[in-house]
C-alpha cells in the first residue's frame, strides 16, 4: 500500500509540475470567435480563430495585450480585423505578422510600438486607421498595397526613420496629418486614385524634396505640404480646392498649375491665384524675387499666403485690395517695406506681424482699419498715419496682450515714434529698430531668434515669444513690482508704501481656521498646502487697499502637475475663487484687495477596482492546486480509515 501511495504521489507532483511549466503559457480570448496566446518566455503573442477582434479603448482595463514584454505578434488567418488600441504602447514589439485575411487594421492598434522594425501589410487591408502607426520609431520603409481604400488620420505620424513610402493604386483619402513629421522621407508620389489630400498630410517632413500630385487629386487641404523641402511643384487640372498655406515655410521657388484647371492659375512669378486673379491664394515662399507689385486685378489676399517669404524686401498693395487678411505677411524675415495705396481699407490682426527689419509702412489712406496687433511689435513709424492714431493703435496692441512680450517676470514693452513709452526688458530681433532704441537708450533687451536655418524656424522661441498677459488693469507711468520673500506683486502703487506678506505656519489657531473654512466650502477632497497673509502699510504705517487691480505671485513649489487653486478667506469664514492659473512654479491671480490666501491643492482619489468576473489562468491555477490538495487529504483519510 504505500508503493500506492507513492506512485499516487509521483503522478501528482508531475501534473503539479507540468502545470506549473505551462503557468508561462497565458491564454485567453479577444473576440466572439478569436482567441490569444502569450509565451511569456519568448514574448510571442498569437492571435488566432475567426472574423474580427475587439476594440478597445485608451486605458482600457480589458485589453489583455497590456503586456509590456511582448516582442512579437503573430496574427493567424482567419482573423479579418486588428481591434481599436490592440496593441497600443507594446514598447518592446519588433515585428508583427499579419495574414491575407485581415481586411482593416483599427484606430491607435500600434501607436506607440517604437521598436516595431519589420511590417508587411497584406494585399487584403482595405483601410488603415486612426494613428494606427503612430510613432513606430524603426520603422524605414513601408508599401501601401493596392486593396487599402483609406489612409485615417496620423496613421503613420512620427515615424521619423521612414525614408521610402509607396503608396497603392487604389488609395481614395490621406488622412489629415497621415504622414506628418516623418522626417526622413525624401519622396512621395500621390497616386492617380487620390482624390483627397488632408490637412498637415505631409507637412513638416523637413526632408521631402519631391512630390508628385496625382492627377485624380480634387481638393488639397490646409498646410497640406507645410514644412517641407519643395523647391517646386505642379497643380494638376482636376484640383477644384487648395486650402490654406498648403506649401507654407518651404523652399518653394514657384508654383505651376495646369492650364486646363478650371479653378486655379499662376503668374509668371509663380504665384498662386483663382483662375481670374481676383484673389491672391500663395506666394511661394523660396521665390528670389526681393520686391513684388501685387496686381491690380487682385480685391484681396488670402491668410498667411506671403508667410516665411525671406526674400521678400519690399511689397506694394494696390488701392483694388479691400483687406490684408490675418498673418498675410507674417514672419518675412527681410521685409523692409511695405505700401498700401489708397483704397485700401482695412489691415486685420497680426497682418504684418514678427518681421524684423520691418522698420515702418506707408500707408496712402488715413482711414485704413488697423485691425489690433496687425502692425509688429519692430514697426515703429507709419507714414501717413497721424500720430494720435497710431498711439491708440499701438495702445490695443498692449492691452490685447496678443503681441506685447510678456514673460514669467511680468516684463512687457510699448512703443511709438516720438514719446516712446517703455516697461522692462525689450525682446527684438538682431538688426530691428527695436534693437538700435535699445542700444541708444540703454535700455535692457534680449535677441530672439525664429530660425534655426534659413528653413527651420524655432518653436520653443516662437511659443516664448508668444506666451502673453493681458496686461489691460496696468497703469503704465504707475507700474511697480514689488517683492516680500518668494511673494511678488505687480501693480499701480505708491512706491513708499510698505508691502508685508506672512507665510501662516502649519501651527497655531490662524492655520486651524483657514483650514476649517476651507473643509466647510470645500469639503475634505481639498488638502491645504500654504496660506499667506498679505497686508499693505502706507507711509504712515496705516493698512490700505491698492489703487486698483494688481498681480499677485504666490509661489506653489510643486514641480508635478495637478489640480491647484487659490481662494480669499473673508472675515466670514467663506472662500471666494480668485481664478488664479499656473505659471511656472507661482500661482497667478488678479485682485483689488489685500487679505489671507490659501493655495489647495485636489486630493487624488484612488477608485477601487472593480470586481471582475473574469478568472485569470492564475486563478485557474490556484483553483487545480487546491483541489489536488483536497483529493491527496482525502486519499489519505480513506487509507488510514481501513488500517493501511
Amino acid at each position: 500500500m504505500k508503493k500506492v501511495c507513492l506512485l499516487f504521489t509521483t503522478v501528482v507532483m508531475i501534473m503539479l509540475f507540468a502545470l506549473s511549466a505551462n503557468a508561462l503559457e497565458l491564454t485567453g480570448q479577444c473576440g466572439e470567435n478569436v482567441y490569444w496566446t502569450f509565451d511569456n518566455s519568448t514574448g510571442e503573442l498569437v492571435v488566432s480563430g475567426a472574423g474580427p477582434m475587439t476594440d478597445y479603448e485608451f486605458s482600457d482595463d480589458d485589453n489583455p495585450f497590456s503586456f509590456k514584454d511582448i516582442r512579437n505578434v503573430v496574427i493567424g488567418d482567419g482573423v479579418t480585423s486588428i481591434g481599436d488600441y490592440a496593441f497600443s504602447y507594446a514598447e518592446g514589439l519588433t515585428s508583427v505578422i499579419i495574414p491575407e485575411s485581415v481586411t482593416s487594421i483599427g484606430d491607435y492598434a500600434f501607436i506607440w510600438c517604437e521598436k516595431l522594425e519589420s511590417l508587411t501589410i497584406p494585399d487584403s487591408v482595405i483601410s488603415i486607421g486612426d494613428a494606427a502607426f503612430w510613432s513606430c520609431e524603426k520603422l524605414e520603409s513601408l508599401t501601401i498595397p493596392d486593396s487599402v481604400i483609406s489612409i485615417g488620420d496620423s496613421a503613420f505620424q512620427d515615424c521619423e526613420n521612414i525614408t521610402s513610402i509607396t503608396l497603392g493604386s487604389n488609395i481614395e483619402t490621406i488622412g489629415e496629418g497621415a504622414f506628418y513629421r516623418c522626417k526622413k522621407l525624401e519622396r512621395i508620389t500621390i497616386p492617380d486614385s487620390v482624390i483627397s489630400i488632408g490637412h498637415s498630410a505631409f507637412s513638416y517632413c523637413p526632408n521631402l524634396a519631391d512630390v508628385a500630385i496625382g492627377k485624380g487629386v480634387v481638393s488639397v487641404d490646409d498646410f497640406a505640404f507645410a514644412g517641407c523641402n519643395l523647391k517646386s511643384i505642379t497643380i494638376p487640372d482636376n484640383v477644384a480646392y487648395i486650402g490654406t498655406a498648403v506649401f507654407d515655410a518651404t523652399p518653394l521657388e514657384g508654383i505651376i498649375v495646369d492650364e486646363n484647371n478650371a479653378a486655379y492659375s499662376n503668374d509668371e512669378n509663380g504665384v498662386l491665384y483663382n483662375k481670374d486673379k481676383t484673389v491672391l491664394l500663395e506666394y511661394p515662399s523660396g521665390n528670389k524675387n526681393t520686391t513684388y507689385t501685387i496686381p491690380e486685378s487682385v480685391t484681396s489676399i488670402r491668410q498667411r499666403a506671403f508667410v516665411f517669404c525671406n526674400n521678400l524686401e519690399s511689397i506694394t498693395i494696390p488701392g483694388t485690395v479691400e483687406t490684408v487678411s490675418q498673418e498675410a505677411f507674417l514672419l518675412c524675415l527681410k521685409l523692409s517695406e511695405v505700401i498700401i495705396s489708397d483704397g485700401v481699407s482695412s489691415v486685420e490682426s497680426m497682418a504684418f506681424v514678427n518681421n524684423q527689419y520691418l522698420d515702418s509702412i506707408t500707408i496712402e489712406d488715413m482711414d485704413v482699419d488697423l485691425g489690433e496687433n496687425s502692425i509688429g511689435v519692430n514697426t515703429y513709424k507709419v507714414v501717413g498715419l497721424e500720430q494720435e492714431e497710431f498711439i491708440n493703435h499701438w495702445i490695443r496692441v498692449f492691452k490685447s496682450g496678443a503681441d506685447v512680450a510678456v514673460l514669467e517676470e511680468l516684463e512687457a514693452y510699448l512703443v511709438y515714434t516720438d514719446d516712446m513709452i517703455h516697461i522692462g526688458k525689450i525682446y527684438c530681433h538682431a538688426g530691428s529698430t527695436a534693437e538700435a532704441y535699445a542700444v541708444e537708450n540703454n535700455v535692457d533687451y534680449e535677441l530672439i531668434h525664429f530660425y534655426k536655418s534659413e528653413w527651420t524656424y524655432d518653436y520653443e522661441q516662437m511659443i516664448r515669444f508668444r506666451k502673453c498677459i493681458h496686461c489691460d488693469a496696468l497703469v503704465i507711468e504707475k507700474l511697480e513690482t514689488i517683492e516680500s520673500g518668494d511673494v511678488e506683486i505687480v501693480a499701480p502703487i505708491d512706491p513708499d508704501a510698505d508691502f508685508e506678506v506672512d507665510e501662516i505656519e502649519k501651527t497655531g489657531d490662524s492655520y486651524l481656521l483657514i483650514k476649517e473654512a476651507v473643509t466647510n466650502s470645500l469639503g475634505t477632497e481639498w488638502d491645504v498646502l500654504k496660506a499667506f497673509d498679505i497686508t499693505f502699510k502706507n507711509k504712515d504705517g496705516v493698512h490700505v487697499q491698492p489703487d486698483g487691480t494688481v498681480k499677485v505671485k504666490l509661489p506653489l513649489d510643486r514641480e508635478k502637475e495637478g489640480d491647484y487653486k487659490v481662494y480669499r478667506v473673508n472675515d466670514d469664514g467663506t472662500l471666494t475663487d480668485m481664478n488664479a492659473y499656473r505659471q511656472g512654479s507661482h500661482m497667478v491671480f488678479d485682485t483689488n484687495h489685500f487679505s489671507v490666501y490659501v493655495i489647495v491643492e485636489e486630493r487624488v482619489q484612488e477608485e477601487p477596482e472593480a470586481p471582475t468576473n473574469e478568472e485569470s489562468p492564475f486563478d485557474f491555477f490556484t483553483k487545480i492546486i487546491n483541489w489536488f490538495k483536497e483529493l491527496i487529504e482525502r486519499i489519505i483519510k480513506f487509507f488510514r480509515s481501513i488500517g493501511v
